[in-house]
């Protein structure tokens, strides 16, 4: 399978509807939302599991990525004051 990080977004989703990826790797593989994942994780004390990537996932999607820009920098913004005591505005 190789390092999934090197995988095209396409080719996340093949595999991951193909059962060979979790949902975990699914997330952590996306450069451009792991980092917002592990940190809420982090945030929240949940643990980095299958169960809590689909259910975060699906929380961002109808969240973050529905025409709601807002609601991204609010998660990173609450996400880096936790992790890092700054604010990102």
């Amino acid at each position: 399978m190789g390092n999934l990080k090197d995988k095209t977004y396409e080719d996340l989703v093949q595999l991951h509807q193909d059962g060979e990826i979790g949902y975990l790797q699914f997330v952590l593989a996306q450069e451009n939302i792991a980092d917002v994942y592990v940190g809420a994780m982090h945030l929240y004390g949940f643990p980095q599991t299958d169960e809590t990537a689909e259910q975060w996932l699906k929380y961002y999607e109808e969240t973050c990525l529905k025409d709601d820009e807002g609601a991204e920098e609010e998660m990173l913004n609450e996400i880096n004051t936790y992790n890092y005591g700054v604010k990102t505005s």
